[in-house]
């Protein structure tokens, strides 16, 4: 065929699902903190060694990256199976598909 076949579509954004939320005490702590019992109160209170921070709240571990978005399709990619063949006597490129 003389004619261009277009091109596969461009996939569709992945569907990411939201994981159910663990509960404060089966999770680990962002690294750097421990838990510290404060000896006057008895309470939880979290450390941070490495900044020397301090908090009765829980800190919470950054949320991990993003995975990358797929890359997009080239404009001038063919579908699967078929491939650009230029014609000696013309000069003219021609598509052709040897499975069909």
């Amino acid at each position: 065929s003389w004619e261009r076949p277009a091109a596969p579509p461009a996939p569709a954004a992945p569907v990411v699902a939201k994981a159910a939320p663990i509960p404060a005490a089966a999770s680990s702590l962002p690294a750097g903190w421990e838990n510290v019992v404060d000896p006057s109160s008895g309470k939880t209170y979290y450390h941070n060694r490495t900044t020397n921070e301090s908090s009765w709240e829980r800190p919470v571990p950054a949320p991990a990256p993003a995975a990358p978005a797929p890359a997009a399709p080239s404009p001038n990619a063919l579908p699967a199976g078929w491939e650009g063949v230029v014609d000696p006597s013309s000069g003219k490129t021609y598509y052709h598909n040897p499975t069909t």
